[in-house]
This record gives structure tokens, sequence and C-alpha cells, in this order.
């Protein structure tokens, strides 16, 4: 990606607007300022980029021992949370693969697919069970917390008629 003076990437919205520059050439920008523009923040402004230096982004060749410095860096993070890293593999990067990284990153997508299709079946049993069930009911003051009043509302009438259902049960 892009980098800035200090070295940092730039913003999404500034690196689509870079793209097929070529060096030397200058190039008007628009951004919108952030909170930090003060007043000014939420303006669309036009700013002049200069491309000073092209660079080619050199990845790594695909290896065995790429997949270990994956494995290691992935051990490094969970060995900072209270999980810690999983027993099984403790001991397994000395032979830890490039096969292995792939079964790896498949079953986390599989998993990542997986969980996001129950979210979507949950949110869609829960969306009939309020709209074939009725909930007349005097709620208690539901203002306060991240959530908006309606999303509590909600949330409280749904509560009310899984009780109803596990009493009838």
């Amino acid at each position: 990606g892009a980098a800035g003076p200090a070295g940092g990437s730039l913003m999404p919205e500034i690196h689509q607007q870079l793209v097929g520059v070529t060096k030397g050439k200058v190039r008007d920008v628009q951004v919108t300022l952030g909170k930090r523009a003060g007043e000014m923040g939420g303006q669309r402004i036009m700013i002049g980029v200069t491309c000073r230096e092209m660079q080619q982004q050199v990845l790594p060749e695909l290896s065995d021992e790429l997949a270990r410095k994956v494995k290691q860096d992935e051990q490094f993070r969970q060995a900072g949370t209270e999980e810690g890293i999983p027993e099984e593999e403790e001991r397994s990067l000395d032979t830890f693969t490039l096969a292995d990284l792939r079964i790896e990153i498949l079953a986390e997508i599989r998993q990542a697919a997986e969980k996001e299709e129950i979210a979507k079946v949950t949110q869609q049993l829960e969306a009939v069970l309020q709209r074939s069930a009725e909930v007349r009911c005097e709620w208690g003051d539901l203002s306060g917390g991240k959530k908006s009043v309606q999303e509590r509302v909600k949330e409280e009438e749904f509560a009310a008629i899984v009780g109803a259902v596990a009493d009838r049960e």
C-alpha cells in the first residue's frame, strides 16, 4: 500500500485515488477530515499529493518456513490470552508445513461461515417469532446503556415470548 511521509499507511480513501499515479506526478485527492480537525471535521477538502518514489511489494515465497513463521506468530498471540496455546499445538511448530497451514485456514473459513449462517438463521427465527406473537406489557426504564430504547424493548419482547413458550413446555 501507499505510505505517508512518516512511513505509515495512507487512509484507504486516499490510497484508492492514487492508484495509477507515476513517479514525479502530482495528483489531486479529495479527503474527508476526521474528528481531530475540530470544527472542520467532516468537511471534504482537496489536497495535492506528489509521488516521490515507487516501490514494488515483495511477497515471501510460499513454503514450509513461511507456514512455520505464520504459526509461530499465531502462537505468540495465543500465549498472551487467557486460553493460551492449545495443548495439541504446543509442540507442533517444528513439523508444521504449508499443507498444515492451508488446512487450518480452510477450517477457520468454514467455522466463520457456519457461525455467520447460524447467526442469520437465529435472526430469521427471532423475527418470525416476534411477528407471530404480540406482547402487551408495561416496561420499566429501558434507557441507558449502549443499546437504543427500541433495541432494548425488542429484546425484552423476545425474552417475554421465549419465556412464555418455555412455560408451556
